[in-house]
């Protein structure tokens, strides 16, 4: 009976222990970014993409949300006017993902059109050969962000990177 309630009491000590603890991390830790949203549109563009390169017998792309996150604020910038597809703003942040991600290769591809449409969009793409050969390179990872223009238009920032 004795040893009974001698092991209540180291079980009990132990629970205030790990509630104290658990108290002090949640308190010091700081807020996270609430989680980037993907949207239907930029999922779809990826997913028939990804059907492109797999009737093309390459590697299917994998969502990087950091890349998707950067791709829907480079198009919203873009869509806003605040920057244009001529400045050096794209191809920097990209280096920049690239270098953190422990990335070997990248590209880019920015494109409005007129419909919001997954199969317009990639079809838009295929009839370009630069841009068909950008999706078709050795790329692993990809993020699409998909903005509206004041004229409604929708502009798609496509980012992708090798990471071995």
């Amino acid at each position: 009976m004795m040893n009974k309630k001698n092991n209540m009491k180291t079980t009990f000590k132990k629970l205030i222990i790990l509630l104290f603890v658990v108290s002090i991390v949640v308190v010091s830790c700081k807020k996270d970014e609430p989680p980037h949203h993907i949207t239907t549109i930029e999922t779809a563009v990826l997913n028939k993409m990804n059907d492109y390169r797999d009737g093309q017998s390459l590697n299917k792309l994998v969502t990087n949300y950091v890349m998707f996150k950067e791709a829907r604020e480079l198009s919203d910038r873009l869509a806003g006017n605040e920057i244009n597809i001529h400045e050096n703003v794209i191809p920097a942040k990209l280096k920049e993902l690239t270098s953190n991600f422990g990335g070997k290769e990248n590209g880019w591809l920015v494109l409005e059109s007129r419909y919001e449409i997954a199969d317009s969009i990639i079809a838009q793409i295929k009839s370009d050969s630069t841009a068909t050969e950008m999706i078709k390179r050795k790329f692993t990872q990809a993020g699409v962000g998909v903005s509206s223009n004041a004229d409604g238009n929708s502009i798609i920032c496509l980012l992708f990177m090798y990471i071995p």
